[in-house]
């Protein structure tokens, strides 16, 4: 909703851009929400087993296998984002505009699995409060930086829509290093 917010003062185009990629990144989050609750469920059992070594574990591996999954999506994706910008429908005015935000997002996907992934990980510990000031940061940072990127200010360097996808990466990076 940010980025939208921000880019619909760059044209039409610019929110088709945003639409589009942001259609693709659903699938992204179904899957991550998906290993999500297996993973809420794995560790919330292991607590409850009081067997926190073994949550600890579950834990290790549910973060590695995010980040497997996530660079095989983001690595694919990311080479044809331009491609399946056009696929999805995208004039080529837009698929110009457009492909650095989708290569940047949909590239990029691994700071949204992480952050959905460890946010599970906290809840079934029963620290639902660290999953909750992880997003606040993360989209507060977005809410910031966004036009940061967008449009150049202060010393931000001037990068249209792909700034969007810039500054979303960055919050979302930055909550997964507070969630670590």
């Amino acid at each position: 909703v940010v980025d939208v917010f921000w880019v619909s003062r760059l044209g039409k185009e610019a929110v088709a851009v945003v639409g589009i990629t942001e259609s693709v990144m659903t699938l992204i989050y179904a899957v991550a929400i998906g290993i999500s609750i297996a993973a809420t469920a794995i560790v919330s059992r292991r607590i409850g087993e009081k067997e926190p070594e073994l949550a600890a574990q579950a834990a290790g591996q549910i973060v590695l296998l995010g980040v497997l999954v996530a660079s095989g999506i983001g690595i694919v994706l990311g080479v044809f984002a331009p491609d399946i910008l056009r696929f999805m429908g995208a004039g080529e005015d837009v698929v110009t505009l457009g492909s650095g935000y989708a290569q940047v997002m949909l590239g990029g996907n691994v700071t949204v699995f992480m952050i959905f992934l460890i946010n599970a990980v906290f809840r079934g510990a029963g620290d639902a409060v660290i999953a909750m000031r992880t997003l606040w940061l993360a989209n507060g940072l977005n809410i910031v930086l966004d036009p940061c990127f967008i449009f150049g200010w202060w010393i931000f360097p001037e990068m249209g829509v792909t700034g969007a996808a810039v500054a979303t990466n960055i919050g979302r990076g930055v909550g997964v290093l507070y969630q670590l």
